[in-house]
Order: structure tokens, then sequence, then C-alpha cells
């Protein structure tokens, strides 16, 4: 379902931050006095590529994109991040600049923690590093896994797999189908797939005719998800 909009506050998001779960008391409250919740407009960049990045942060509102660029200036869409998602870790492993944009695609808001901060508390609670660890590892399965993807899989696939990819994370029921609550150009979709707007507009038609994904209301309708879950494993089209 899509995350409600709502009061976060810092000492509970630090708290029950997989990043920082091990530490004592004292280390936590030293981490909730330094944070700061900021705000961002759609479209604004928490940081771009070649940027050297100073802060991690929580993601708290909001749709956060990780953008990677060609020096021609194609873009693909690695991934989209959601409440309540850390990033920035790579900053206190290296001084080495960013290889990814992490662009907002609705306006939203972070709780921000300066590098120098948490490297201080981590230097002296080595639990830091083991944790961040834990949470890239896991986050790296699933960029290789989508990576795999695009490589061997046809752009129907890709697609399919994108939607109910997003369909775990913003969707609704009703009409006794399911709804992708959230707002996507056909441009950007294909950004997302490494494929055409000519393309994916094609397979849109297609699926459509075939009563497997509609544009109802707005939004992508989706009325047997286990059909579209059968697009995605077709590999052979």
């Amino acid at each position: 379902m899509t995350p409600q909009q709502q009061d976060y506050d810092i000492e509970t998001i630090i708290s029950n931050a997989p990043w920082f779960m091990d530490l004592p008391d004292d280390a936590k409250q030293q981490l909730i006095a330094a944070a700061r919740v900021e705000k961002h407009a759609k479209n604004s960049f928490l940081y771009a590529a070649g940027d050297i990045a100073l802060k991690v942060h929580c993601l708290i509102e909001g749709r956060l994109r990780a953008i990677l660029t060609s020096p021609q200036g194609q873009e693909f869409g690695l991934d989209d991040f959601s409440p309540v998602t850390w990033v920035g870790e790579a900053m206190l492993f290296t001084d080495e600049r960013e290889v990814l944009s992490l662009q907002f695609k609705e306006p939203g808001q972070t709780i921000s923690l300066h590098r120098n901060v948490v490297l201080e508390i981590a230097n002296k609670h080595p639990s830091i590093y083991r944790n961040i660890l834990k949470s890239q590892i896991q986050r790296n399965r699933g960029m290789y896994r989508l990576m795999g993807g695009m490589l061997f899989y046809p752009l129907k696939s890709r697609l399919a797999w994108r939607i109910l990819y997003f369909l775990k994370h913003y969707s609704y029921e009703a009409d006794g189908g399911t709804y992708l609550d959230i707002q996507f150009s056909q441009q950007d979709l294909a950004r997302l797939v490494f494929g055409s707007r000519q393309r994916v507009n094609k397979i849109f038609k297609h699926w459509g005719e075939q009563g497997i994904v509609i544009m109802k209301q707005k939004k992508y309708f989706i009325p047997d998800v286990n059909r579209l879950l059968e697009e995605a494993n077709k590999i052979d089209d």
C-alpha cells in the first residue's frame, strides 16, 4: 500500500534504523540530536553523479529514484526507494564522487545526518559498519536480479516485473482488481526497463486488448495479477 502521509519523529526513525539497531542509548541520542529534517522538491536531486556527498539520509516522504546516466546523457532508472529507506552509506567508506544520481520523483522529506557525526560514532561502535554491510548486501542482491533481467529477459517481461515490483509498494484493491497507485508516464517506465517509449506503448496496447493491464481512472489497473505474472515469466518473446 502507498505509505500514508504522517508526522515522522526523528527519535523513532533513528531508534528503529537497521544501521543503528545495536547502538547504546547515549550513541543513539547523539545521532538524534544531530539529525535534521530536510524538504525536497519534485525532480530535485538528493545528490547527482559526480557530487561529493556529505550526508546520509533516511527517506521519510516521497519517492527517490537511483539513476545511472551514460556519457551520452541516456538515463536508466535502477530502482525507486520508498519510505523508510536509508541511503548514502558509500560516503562512510570512501571520499570518491558519487556514481549514481538520486532524484525525487515527487516532493519528499529526509532525515539527514552529516557523515562526520556518523563516522565519529561508528568508530566507537563498529556494529554500524556491520549493519550497513548487511543492508548493502541485501540491496545488491536485488540489484543483481534486476541487472540479470535487463540483460537476459525480453522487454515485455522486464516491464511486467517492474509493474509487479511497484504493486508491492504502491497499490490498492478495488473494482475486482488492483490499481497501481503511482503516476508513471510511458517514457518514465521506458527508462526503468531500458526500452523505448514506442515499444513500451506497443506492449501496453497489447495488454489493454488482452485485459491484462488497463488504464482506468488515469491509473494502471490490473484485473488479475496472476496474468501479469505470466507475462513476466515469458522469456521467449
